[in-house]
């Protein structure tokens, strides 16, 4: 094999067969850092646990409707509120002498004798596309707002950075708050306020990273070179920005289904009958005492959903952090 047939990626056309293809330098290190991501994420258990359980719940919100009957999610059922979980209502214990086929509430029912484990499951569905539709959002406006400031600078970068300056200093949950209350209740209003509240610390982040790749020495030679901007950002600024972006998310995902549900609770969020955790937090509050089952079942799916988007973003950023590189 001569030196110039690897470079183009193929090896000599050997007699009477084809040309066997030969990966690039490129392709093998791009191969080899991501075996070497994978493995040294998998060395944190902790993050394999959190990643376990994500996939756990996104796989229960994809496939919700082989898991839980979609008519339980918004049936009311009089004769059976607040039933504890594994339990029946005096009106089901007859149905079910009756000969009568009764569902059996995992866990329990709530104040309008709507199943908590069917509302749950397909709550999930609501929490996480709010959480993966605004940390999208969020990434996109705030690389395209920190590779502005970031690479042109100048004037362009004092303005955005002092927009947000004021952005941060607002609490995320207030700042949320008030733009749900000026657009009105919904999803797609929800979706849109947290991402307005998210998208200046993506930008700050990403504003970071590209002061730093800008300074760096194969910036200053393609610019030698008569690259053009657009080829810069492309080539060597977005690559080197996607890790610190990732782990931001991966982070930052937590705390978008903190803030869903925290605006939910308040009723700011979702519409009812529509099941999302937050909103389900909201309508047992007046149970608590009588049937804590309604509260502990949300609440616990927030708190472990969250938490296992926080392991796994510590496990993220560890591994893509080269000073752990050995």
């Amino acid at each position: 094999m001569n030196l110039f047939s690897y470079k183009a990626g193929k090896a000599p056309i050997p007699p009477g067969g084809p040309a066997v293809p030969v990966p690039t330098e490129e392709e093998e290190y791009i191969a080899r850092e991501r075996f070497q991501f994978w493995h040294r994420f998998c060395e944190n258990k902790t993050a394999v646990f959190g990643l376990v359980v994500l996939a756990i719940i996104i796989l229960a919100a994809i496939f919700a409707n082989l898991i839980a009957d979609p008519n339980l999610v918004t049936f009311q059922d009089v004769y059976s509120r607040s039933v504890a979980p594994f339990a029946h209502s005096e009106a089901e214990l007859e149905r079910i002498a009756a000969g009568e086929d009764v569902v059996t509430h995992i866990l329990g029912t709530d104040g309008y004798g709507r199943d908590i484990f069917a509302r749950i499951v397909y709550g999930a569905r609501s929490s996480l596309t709010i959480a993966f539709a605004t940390i999208a959002i969020s990434c996109l406006f705030g690389l395209l707002f920190g590779i502005g400031a970031g690479y042109f600078g100048g004037v362009l970068d004092t303005v955005v950075m002092r927009i947000v300056d004021v952005f941060m200093c607002l609490p995320p949950l207030l700042f949320s708050l008030s733009i749900v209350s000026a657009l009105g209740n919904g999803m797609g209003n929800l979706i849109l306020a947290v991402s307005i509240t998210m998208t200046p610390f993506f930008t700050r982040v990403v504003r970071a990273t590209v002061l730093t790749v800008s300074s760096m020495d194969y910036i200053e030679a393609a610019r030698a070179n008569g690259a053009t901007h657009t080829h810069i950002i492309l080539r060597h600024i977005i690559p080197n920005c996607l890790g610190p972006i990732i782990v931001e998310a991966t982070i930052s995902l937590s705390v978008m289904i903190m803030l869903a549900a925290g605006l939910s609770f308040i009723g700011m969020g979702v519409l009812p009958p529509s099941p999302e955790w937050g909103a389900m937090l909201s309508e047992a509050r007046e149970f608590m005492r009588d049937a804590p089952w309604m509260v502990l079942a949300p609440g616990l799916v927030i708190m472990v959903t969250s938490l296992s988007f926080n392991l796994v973003g510590d496990g993220v950023r560890d591994a893509l952090d080269p000073r752990l590189k050995k």
